[in-house]
């Protein structure tokens, strides 16, 4: 009898620890997909953040110039951590209107004209959903 509840323990235990070294390695493999995720996901908020960037640094002077650099200024998409690791958080739907708005009021308080002002903040819209989805 203590020799059948010795071989019991023992193999319980085998189990155990086969179950324990399992659970682990499958937390290794998502805790790496996970930083994969976050590497992938903050080059892709680099490179949409250059683009707009790269759109107001080169506008030529006037309107577009002045709606090219309030939606540069307003739309990034931000970085926060998580323990040790980057997490990109984008603007909203609802903020990316007010980003929209407000770079044509800007552009029309400075004497440009609404209706193209408008426009272009909607093609810089456009553009900036176009490459964001390309990432």
């Amino acid at each position: 009898m203590s020799g059948r509840t010795s071989l019991i323990v023992v193999v319980g235990a085998g189990l155990a620890f086969a179950a324990l070294a399992f659970g682990v390695m499958r937390r290794s493999e998502a805790t790496t997909d996970f930083r994969q995720a976050a590497v992938a996901d903050q080059h892709a908020a680099e490179n949409y953040n250059g683009f707009i960037q790269q759109v107001a640094e080169h506008a030529p002077e006037g309107m577009k110039k002045t709606v090219a650099t309030a939606w540069a200024n307003c739309a990034r998409i931000s970085t926060k951590w998580v323990g040790r690791l980057p997490v990109s958080s984008g603007p909203s739907q609802h903020e990316l209107d007010v980003c929209e708005a407000s770079a044509v009021q800007l552009a029309t308080s400075r004497g440009h004209d609404a209706a193209a002002s408008s426009q272009y903040a909607q093609r810089l819209r456009a553009a900036s959903a176009a490459v964001r989805a390309a990432n």
